[in-house]
């Protein structure tokens, strides 16, 4: 293993089918899934090696883990340690009023969602619908190549990306760390968002488990008087002083 486990890394990478060569999963613009809605920021993913707070497939996380830095790698991933297996008890035919409301608008090949559990309906009729809940990947054989193109070593980049990925960092200002204590303030977009105190709950969480030796981190709604220009971030102020 070159990377040890709770390793956080950037990976730059392309999952395909074998089956088809159809990719299904990628950070690279110039090779984007079908599947992407329009606006997709493509950019590295960050990965937290046999650790569930950035997981990526059992498969995939074995050959990160064995990954050299910056350097270009290919693994085919078998369907246990990717999506599982395609199981047979998986597939349930069910009554049309089990979809409700919606029993009157679907149709073979929809992808629906029925007691918490997301399916694509294979059959309609005689009042019934069967509905495969295996994963739509269950069964494939995953083929991803990929770069590690970082290895997150110092307390202020791991936070710094852990709050990027998390979307709350808007510039280089919105956090501080000093003498052991983090600082963070929250965006004014997610003010008013129903699960940003649990949002900010797990997130304390993650930085404290991958920068353990933090003492605190106080999250700071900063709210600007509407009336009065908004002050320039500390940076932009030293530039106009030179």
């Amino acid at each position: 293993m070159v990377l040890e486990k709770n390793s956080l890394v950037l990976v730059d990478y392309t999952a395909r089918l074998k089956e088809g060569n159809v990719v299904i999963q990628s950070t690279r613009s110039y090779d984007p899934p079908e599947s992407n809605a329009p606006g997709t920021v493509y950019r590295p993913k960050l990965v937290s090696i046999g650790n569930p707070a950035h997981p990526v497939e059992r498969g995939f996380d074995a050959a990160l883990a064995d990954a050299q830095i910056g350097v270009p790698e290919s693994v085919e991933v078998e369907p246990k340690n990717a999506y599982g297996e395609a199981n047979s008890a998986n597939v349930r035919m069910l009554t049309m009023r089990k979809l409700g409301e919606n029993a009157e608008k679907v149709s073979v090949g929809d992808e629906i969602t029925v007691d918490g559990k997301r399916g694509v309906i294979k059959f309609i009729g005689s009042g019934r619908v069967r509905i495969d809940f295996n994963h739509k990947y269950a069964g494939k054989t995953i083929v991803y190549d990929f770069i590690v193109m970082k290895k997150l070593e110092t307390p202020t980049e791991i936070i710094k990306t852990i709050l990027d990925d998390a979307g709350l960092l808007e510039n280089e200002e919105s956090f501080n760390l000093q003498d052991n204590l983090l600082e963070v303030i929250v965006p004014s977009k997610l003010f008013r968002k129903d699960d940003i105190q649990t949002k900010k709950y797990f997130l304390q969480r993650e930085i404290f488990q991958f920068v353990p030796e933090l003492e605190g981190i106080e999250f700071i709604d900063l709210h600007y008087n509407p009336v009065k220009p908004k002050p320039a971030p500390q940076s932009e102020v030293k530039d106009l002083e030179l």
